[in-house]
């Protein structure tokens, strides 16, 4: 496994500062979860792309997940083309 601090960059000290959950869809998997009881964030488009959305969720234990829904024909995962501006 990995551990990522952040945008860039891997944490030696090996503390994990969130996981990433892959969807199909986002507005389906908020609408499960809400069903459920389960709190998440507002979904953003940091890359400003409709198709490209991500929504945090916290567990029980105070970890955070990341929910993102990749566009389409995107590689599973980041790939460079996303760290260029």
């Amino acid at each position: 496994m990995r551990l990522h601090s952040g945008r860039g960059g891997t944490d030696a000290g090996g503390v994990l500062s969130h996981f990433v959950i892959k969807v199909e869809s986002m507005d389906a998997t908020l609408a499960e979860l809400a069903a459920r009881g389960i709190d998440a964030e507002a979904p953003v488009s940091p890359y400003g792309s409709d198709d490209f959305r991500t929504a945090w969720i916290t567990d029980p234990d105070g970890n955070r997940i990341e929910l993102v829904q990749w566009p389409a024909g995107h590689p599973d995962g980041l790939s460079a083309a996303d760290w260029q501006d």
